[in-house]
């Protein structure tokens, strides 16, 4: 004779298991220069030195005593959090009004307001002046 049918088995309470959402990524710091969420982007305050690059190079261009070959200047600066520019210094082997010149240029310069502490920052700065050919 025939073995009696097994009564099937009753399901457990831990299976099938509770699908289980997968864990929040961790939250990424904020992509700005001095770590506050509504800080300055290194992007936004690249534009803006970048858009003043013309100004900066009339300086140099108009300074006839910069000598041919490379000069470099160094462009060190503080970003207040209404966006204007601070403790501005430029050093390097130009002569003093084109320092002077280039120094003002970033004094002028307005950033876009930002939250949280002031950025400094240092712009390098290299100038190519070539020998002029003189007509015969």
């Amino acid at each position: 004779m025939a073995a009696p049918a097994e009564a099937p088995a009753a399901p457990t309470p831990d299976w099938p298991p509770p699908l289980q959402r997968a864990a929040a990524p961790a939250a990424k710091p904020p992509d700005t220069i001095n770590g506050n969420a509504k800080g300055p982007s290194p992007e936004g305050l690249t534009a803006v030195i970048q858009a003043a690059t013309p100004a900066l190079q009339a300086c140099l261009d108009a300074s006839k005593d910069v000598a041919v070959g490379t000069t470099r200047v160094q462009i060190s600066y503080q970003v207040q959090p209404d966006g204007k520019t601070t403790a501005v210094k430029a050093d390097g082997k130009a002569p003093a009004p084109a320092l002077e010149c280039l120094k003002r240029c970033f004094e002028g310069l307005t950033f876009p307001k930002f939250e949280g502490s002031p950025v400094l920052g240092s712009y390098p700065l290299m100038y190519q002046r070539v020998e002029q050919q003189k007509p015969q």
